[in-house]
């Protein structure tokens, strides 16, 4: 039974992957593991993709950007919301 469990224990935790991005890791590789990224901006030298991050407490949601410049990631950015309306009672 202690073999059933660790098992199990196993499957499920090796089924839970967060991804990982690198400083310096290709566009292409980046595009092939995060699929709902949408591109932000793109000019001849640099792209700039969009990613949801995560809600707060609040229900606000926060973005992650990544930059790539070259082909090559060279920076992540992660941004607040720029508008937060708070709802009131009269």
């Amino acid at each position: 039974m202690k073999k059933f469990i660790t098992i199990f224990a196993l499957i499920i935790l090796g089924g839970c992957k967060v991804p990982v991005y690198t400083i310096g890791m290709t566009e292409a590789d980046f595009k092939a593991h995060n699929r709902f990224a949408i591109i932000a901006e793109a000019t001849s030298g640099r792209t700039v993709y969009k990613n949801d991050s995560y809600l707060d407490n609040k229900g606000n949601m926060h973005y992650q950007y990544f930059y790539f410049v070259g082909g090559k990631l060279t920076r992540i950015a992660e941004r607040e919301p720029d508008i937060i309306i708070q709802h009131t009672s009269n």
